[in-house]
C-alpha cells in the first residue's frame, strides 16, 4: 500500500508539474519554482492520505523539505540564466 499512494502522488504532482512547465511560458528558474510550490503539497499530501496519515503538520514539514531542495536547483538555474543571458 505504500507503493501504491507513492506512485499515486507522483502521478498527481506529476500532472501538476507538466500543467506548469506547459502552460505557464516563464523562465526554467521560475518554472522550477512555481512547479514545486504547486507539487510538493499536492505529492505531500496525496502520499500521506494513501498511507492513512494525513496530517497538516506532516504535509507541511514534507513540503518544507521538498522545497529546500528545490529552492537550491532554483538557484543554480537562476544563476546560470543570468550567465548565459
Amino acid at each position: 500500500f505504500v507503493a501504491v499512494a507513492s506512485a499515486a502522488a507522483f502521478a498527481v504532482s506529476e500532472l501538476a508539474d507538466w500543467a506548469v512547465y506547459s502552460f505557464t511560458g516563464r523562465s526554467l528558474s521560475q518554472r522550477i519554482l512555481y512547479s514545486s510550490a504547486l507539487g510538493a503539497p499536492i505529492d505531500s499530501g496525496v502520499f500521506l492520505a494513501g498511507i492513512g496519515l494525513f496530517s497538516a503538520t506532516g504535509v507541511a514539514a514534507m513540503t518544507l523539505s521538498k522545497m529546500a531542495g528545490a529552492l537550491l536547483v532554483w538557484w543554480i538555474v537562476r544563476r546560470r540564466e543570468a550567465v548565459v543571458g
